[in-house]
């Protein structure tokens, strides 16, 4: 008893902690005890309440029997949970520890050697050379292990960059959501009233082939003040199968209604009557919160809008909240032919979305800017292998190249397959330069020579077949055909013009990189000086082809 009172230091603690520990265990038990006792009696005063709750007594028993396994935990926690907890380092720890460990080797490696070498003779010997050997082994492993560890250090880097990123996007995408337009309280008597009175005034002013048709449109726009949802949407679609431009101010005003599934029918009419006073409504519409508005109002503004703020809007709807929004959006730049968007595109190619990724690939290659090259090699690194096979496709279009890679490949094999791509472009590049003759002195050059390198393509290339821009009555139906039309693109075009250019005995026409650099204007004057038939409705691709042609 004398030798537990005098017990000192660390045990001593345990001990009284584990004393302290047991003692409050036996009062709660106690106090439990107590507890359980008197509600006991008090349940038997009142047998009524015992009925109700027939569990009651089962619950606290077991209470109690929980309460001794919960001292046993405790003590158990004292007596050995300190001693279990570990802490786990990351990779780059575990390998500093085998760096220090190498080290030491090596200290203790150098030692041997200086003992060794104690004269020049014996460190001519196998044990001396031995030992110098396992050295060189073990500093060409720490070497290794600090690339490790460079590369680690990269992914950490490059892991916050990414989560950066994506708070950067879920915030923006918030205050995105925050500015879209609210829906407004509909006056439906305003509305119906407006409509009517926009309706007589169509009737009596528009332009109509007969009496018949104007009593049809009559009869069609009425339906749009019918109080069945479903009535007001047909009325819409006819309106815009119809065609006629006196229809425009009644399904203007058709929007206020703000219901989306009208409003889409309404843009889509309005898109196929064509009249640009439906621009500015579909440029509001871009801010609308249902995506399906956003979209059909995207394809109005590409079907009619012209110029470079609809290059702007169609570039910026790259980023919109919905992925259908941001595909669609890529894909209207390559059927415009918006050169300027190629950096925007580019970015897309992260685009979380695989059908976002592969429209934005697809679109590069229609562009044929090469600046897209390595980002597509990069693509190429895609978790989706069919999005693998789109960004190869687009890599040959825009190379020139038929390129031979292995898209099912993995881990390190498929790394190591795309920077031996990387490398070969990079020197693909080099070579060209290279290849560049400088004039013979006294002999003049012009500065298109000088600041670009013709490429002369296999003569047994196939001649290239221009896109064909699908049309159709609404925005579904163009989704489809819009990336099957881009991706049947043939590169050749370029390989044709650039041959035409280096034939022996050709006339001054430029070459087709030149003209890519100048604007959609500058190329209509030029075919209407060689007698070439154009004017604003051909995209810029076009206009190119028909130059060269």
């Amino acid at each position: 008893m004398q030798q537990e009172t005098q017990r000192k230091g660390f045990m001593g603690g345990v001990a009284r902690a584990l004393n302290a520990t047991g003692s409050f265990m036996v009062s709660a038990y106690d106090v439990s005890a107590d507890f359980t006792v008197a509600m006991y009696n008090q349940l038997k005063k009142t047998p009524d309440l015992l009925k109700k709750t027939p569990d009651l007594w089962k619950k606290t028993v077991d209470l109690m029997s929980f309460t001794p396994a919960l001292a046993s935990k405790t003590k158990d926690l004292f007596v050995g949970g300190v001693s279990k907890i570990k802490l786990k380092k990351d990779e780059a720890g575990e390998l500093e520890d085998k760096i220090e460990e190498y080290e030491d080797k090596i200290k203790g490696l150098f030692y041997e050697i200086g003992q060794e070498g104690a004269s020049a003779e014996k460190l001519d010997s196998d044990k001396a050379k031995k030992l110098i050997s396992d050295v060189k082994e073990y500093e060409k492993e720490i070497q290794r292990l600090k690339v490790r560890i460079a590369e680690l250090e990269d992914i950490k880097k490059a892991e916050k960059l990414k989560q950066k990123e994506k708070k950067a996007e879920e915030k923006k995408t918030a205050e995105t959501k925050a500015t879209r337009k609210k829906a407004k309280p509909v006056d439906t008597g305003t509305v119906n009233a407006n409509i009517k009175s926009k309706t007589d005034k169509a009737v009596k002013l528009g332009e109509f082939d007969t009496d018949s048709d104007r009593a049809i449109f009559s009869k069609i726009a009425a339906d749009l003040l019918d109080s069945d949802m479903e009535i007001k949407i047909l009325s819409a679609a006819e309106l815009g199968k119809i065609g006629n431009k006196a229809a425009v101010p009644i399904l203007l005003e058709a929007v206020n209604y703000n219901n989306p599934f009208l409003t889409t029918e309404v843009v889509n009419s309005l898109t196929n009557i064509g009249d640009t006073q439906a621009i500015e409504l579909f440029v509001d519409l871009l801010n609308d919160p249902a995506y399906r508005v956003r979209l059909s109002s995207l394809r109005g503004l590409y079907k009619i809008g012209e110029g470079d703020r609809i290059k702007q809007i169609l570039t910026e709807a790259l980023k919109d909240e919905h992925p259908e929004v941001r595909r669609m959006a890529a894909t209207y730049i390559g059927w415009k032919d918006i050169t300027e968007a190629v950096p925007s595109l580019v970015q897309s190619l992260n685009d979380k979305e695989d059908k976002v990724r592969k429209a934005a690939a697809i679109t590069l290659a229609s562009l044929k800017d090469k600046t897209a090259v390595l980002p597509l090699m990069r693509l190429l690194g895609d978790d989706n292998v069919e999005i693998r096979e789109k960004a190869l496709e687009s890599l040959s279009i825009l190379t020139g190249e038929s390129i031979s890679f292995d898209v099912q490949l993995s881990g390190s094999a498929l790394a190591g397959a795309i920077e031996e791509l990387k490398d070969w472009w990079q020197k693909e590049k080099l070579g060209k330069v290279e290849s560049f003759e400088l004039p013979s002195e006294g002999e003049s050059v012009s500065v298109e020579a000088v600041t670009e390198v013709q490429e002369v393509p296999d003569e047994t290339s196939p001649e290239a077949s221009p896109v064909q821009e699908p049309v159709a009555e609404t925005h579904e139906s163009i989704t489809e055909a819009a990336l099957a039309a881009m991706s049947a693109e043939e590169p050749a075009a370029e390989e044709s013009a650039a041959l035409e250019a280096t034939t022996e005995g050709q006339d001054s026409r430029l070459s087709e990189a030149q003209l890519r650099d100048m604007s959609k204007s500058e190329i209509i004057a030029l075919c209407t000086e060689r007698g070439i038939e154009c004017d604003e409705t051909f995209t810029k691709t076009e206009l190119i082809e028909l130059y060269l042609k």
